[in-house]
């Protein structure tokens, strides 16, 4: 595969906008090849990994870091995202932990430029939430360093969404779950780098996943006895009904 297939392949619907606002008659930053390790390692930076998507082409390298968030990773080459393959790591020669920790560092020390008063106020309907949005376009791996999140949307509890890679918002601590998953998906059809990043609770200084309420218990289905004497009785034949859904794709190639 070329080089310029693997860019094409590893490319989401964000990464072809920023080309496009961005477009110059100057020279690709792939137009030499990939970049080597040393020249990538203060560019690379984690990226929640898309939930639907196009099967790619090659072979991303991904790892799955608290609170169960399953993650990639990009070099920011201005204009847009190179996506780390096995194939790119590997000539790198270097292993995915030494890559985690230069992303999840970048991050940091890129989220210290971020101004404290960046969160917007904003409102869907009658319920309000703050949203941070980055310049480089990876506002919602800030998940990945919760210990920063009170600099933007303040020190007490909050219920957080990320619909798309660079929107992170933050709603009242007792908004409802379904209401939070309803605004999440709502903004996500609307983007063309929706994420599928399950809704998250800040409190107490820990991240964690907002719990599901408990399904109702199943009862055991319960027959008629059949009588003693004469032939037993048999339900009449017929096929069982299957009604089968299928949920719309809302991936973006």
């Amino acid at each position: 595969m070329s080089v310029r297939e693997e860019r094409v392949a590893t490319m989401t619907a964000m990464d072809a906008r920023r080309i496009l606002n961005g477009r110059s008659s100057a020279r690709s930053p792939l137009d030499d090849g990939p970049p080597s390790w040393p020249a990538a390692r203060a560019a690379v930076v984690p990226l929640l990994a898309r939930g639907r998507q196009p099967r790619p082409l090659v072979r991303l390298v991904t790892v799955v870091l608290e609170p169960g968030l399953s993650v990639g990773f990009g070099v920011d080459l201005g204009p847009m995202f190179l996506h780390v393959t096995e194939e790119l790591l590997a000539g790198w020669r270097t292993d995915v932990g030494e890559l985690t920790r230069r992303a999840v560092g970048n991050l940091r020390r890129r989220a210290d430029r971020l101004a404290a008063g960046a969160a917007l106020s904003a409102r869907v309907g009658v319920t309000r939430l703050a949203v941070l949005q980055a310049p480089g376009g990876w506002a919602s791996s800030l998940l990945l360093a919760p210990d920063l999140l009170p600099r933007w949307f303040g020190t007490g509890d909050h219920v957080l969404i990320a619909p798309s890679r660079n929107i992170l918002a933050a709603l009242a601590p007792g908004t409802d779950e379904r209401l939070a998953r309803w605004l999440r998906d709502e903004m996500a059809t609307r983007l063309p780098d929706a994420l599928e990043v399950p809704v998250l609770r800040w409190s107490g200084g820990r991240l964690a996943r907002v719990e599901a309420p408990p399904a109702a218990p199943v009862r055991p289905a319960t027959h008629a006895r059949r009588p003693k004497r004469g032939p037993a009785w048999r339900a009449r034949a017929q096929g069982a009904r299957t009604t089968w859904y299928t949920p719309p794709d809302r991936s973006v190639t």
